[in-house]
């Protein structure tokens, strides 16, 4: 146990005191970055944590970009992070950020201020029923009452949230994956108590539950198969892909890797695929035993698959079943699963008839796409290509939902270069996407940060903006502009002539978006061919701040060119196959 004095505190404000201590028992545990938004019932709060030197604290206008840049800080450092807001709406704008932190395994510390008790229901300005207010979707809730001079229940709270955050239980135990958390604080603002010199006492703070190595369970040996698969979703812990890489070699398998996997870029290997998006709607493969590691892919053929693989499959997670329907989840470190497996096979010859065939299956995509002259027109598929090209090794890459993510998915081979990839798709929504990548750019040690975003959602979060600005985070963001819901012209639909199919699906929004990086201070340009757009973004990262640069795209002849490639490559995989 640590102790701490209250000593030299008297005549000092009771909710001053509550607010300090909660500040300095959650930097004693860990916090190291707080993000702050403006308000009268939750100053008590701010003082507190902008007083506390070892806690960074950012401020934002807008509640919810705030949840969006806590959710991409909180990604990049691994650590929990503090959101203070006031009472009333502004904890429920926090609310789509909560659910990408809940899918997304991302520890956030929510402080909601709050009105007392005795207000609620009662008509009382800026007074909403806090209480478990983000149901389902947070690891814990807990109201903490109003402040009081025991402060043993209040210290509790903060610690059993701070480590539930993170996905343990008292006793170091992973009870649950890491996740947010909300603690509710009511204020009574006309409450002048003071603590005098018969107050001051010893008051325990837990020391925080270590990061324990869990036991790792018998590891029972995958039998010979002739014909596996590792198929690698969304992680976002690079030390696991060296594991897995001489796993999949020495069992002769194809590693199906997603962008977000941080397989794809950064390490070469015979055994990295990237063009299944494209080959499996044309090829069948059926594989007999399925190894899976990460979330859910981004391919939509790839995850249909999936649902046909189940029984042969069988997920590796650490924190067991989660937001998944695999029948078969193994709860193990990834690593000490792989280094297990791997020394099985070290000595064994294996077939490698299944894995040339599947390479051959990529070699085709990828030779396509090399020779297809449409690759140097501007459309969605050259675009995301020409991001990963022109993104220098050691570079941070955020990408947006809808588009953006399934063209890097079908589009960007394999490469050596280091790029740590980032995505929301716990929820894919395309809200909060430039916030997101402003919190991953403000703790990261390079100024080399790329967003990849559409039009609509760069709408969506245009508030983050300000946010990057007022914390002077350099990021480039790359905008697709194509007045609207591209993803839905290739939807049947659209093929229909429904009536209204412009203004209910598309929805074109007319935008000038020189405009709008004008308005947030932003460095603007705009890209009209390839090249232009590699050089461009090139030159971005020499200069500091948010560099907004559009691309303009027409729909349908974006669809052409999709359409146009795929046909190209059916004609090639027929002769191959």
């Amino acid at each position: 146990m640590q102790t701490w004095s209250l000593k030299g505190v008297i005549k000092i404000n009771i909710n001053d005191i509550w607010a300090k201590h909660t500040a300095s028992v959650l930097q004693r545990l860990g916090v190291k970055y707080a993000c702050i938004s403006p308000g009268n019932r939750n100053s008590h709060l701010t003082s507190a944590f902008t007083s506390q030197s070892d806690i960074k604290c950012t401020s934002h206008i807008d509640e919810r970009s705030a949840g969006f840049f806590a959710l991409g800080l909180a990604k990049y450092s691994k650590s929990p992070v503090v959101l203070i807001c006031t009472s009333g709406t502004a904890p429920a704008n926090y609310y789509p950020a909560v659910i990408e932190a809940n899918l997304n395994r991302v520890p956030l510390i929510i402080l909601s201020a709050d009105r007392p008790e005795v207000l609620i229901g009662t008509g009382s300005n800026q007074t909403i029923n806090q209480q478990d207010l983000f149901g389902y979707q947070v690891r814990m809730f807990r109201d903490v009452g109003l402040p009081e001079t025991n402060f043993g229940n209040l210290t509790q709270s903060l610690t059993k949230a701070y480590n539930q955050s993170r996905g343990f239980d008292a006793f170091g135990k992973s009870t649950n994956p890491a996740g947010p958390v909300h603690l509710n604080f009511p204020f009574d603002l006309g409450d002048n108590r003071k603590l005098g010199a018969k107050t001051s006492e010893l008051l325990e703070i837990t020391n925080p539950v270590p990061r324990t190595q869990q036991s790792v369970p018998f590891i029972q040996n995958l039998p010979n198969h002739s014909k596996p698969l590792i198929i690698c979703g969304g992680m976002d812990d690079v030390s696991n892909r060296i594991p897995i890489l001489k796993l999949a070699s020495a069992i002769k398998s194809p590693v199906l890797a997603d962008p977000s996997s941080q397989i794809r870029y950064g390490m070469e290997s015979p055994n990295i695929i990237t063009g299944y998006n494209l080959f499996l709607k044309y090829s069948q493969i059926e594989p007999d035993f399925v190894l899976r590691f990460g979330a859910k892919p981004t391919s939509k053929i790839l995850c249909k698959l999936m649902d046909d693989w189940n029984e042969k499959s069988i997920l590796i997670d650490p924190t067991g079943r989660f937001n998944d329907d695999c029948p078969t989840v193994l709860q193990v470190g990834i690593k000490e699963f792989c280094e297990h497996q791997t020394r099985q096979f070290q000595d064994k010859s294996v077939n490698s008839v299944w894995l040339e065939k599947i390479l051959s299956l990529e070699n085709s995509v990828q030779s396509t796409l090399l020779n297809d002259p449409l690759l140097n027109q501007l459309f969605e598929g050259s675009i995301a290509q020409t991001c990963v090209s022109a993104i220098p090794s050691g570079s941070n890459f955020f990408i947006g939902n809808s588009m953006p993510v399934r063209d890097v998915d079908s589009f960007t081979p394999n490469s050596g270069k280091e790029v740590r990839v980032f995505v929301n798709r716990g929820a894919s929504g395309i809200d909060g996407i430039i916030s997101t990548a402003s919190g991953i750019a403000s703790k990261s040690n390079t100024k080399n940060n790329l967003l990849l975003i559409g039009d609509l959602s760069f709408y969506h979060d245009m508030n983050g903006l300000l946010s990057s600005k007022r914390n002077e985070i350099d990021l480039t963001i790359v905008v697709v502009n194509n007045n609207g819901g591209g993803i839905f012209s290739f939807l049947s639909i659209s093929e229909n002539s429904e009536k209204q199919f412009d203004t209910f699906w598309t929805t074109p929004h007319g935008l000038d978006f020189r405009k709008i990086a004008e308005v947030y201070g932003c460095k603007y340009s705009q890209a009209k061919c390839v090249s232009e757009l590699y050089d461009t973004i090139t030159n971005s990262f020499n200069s500091k701040g948010v560099k907004v640069i559009e691309v303009q795209i027409d729909i349908s002849e974006n669809v052409k060119c999709h359409r146009k490639i795929l046909e190209n490559l059916s004609c090639k995989l027929k002769l191959t196959n």
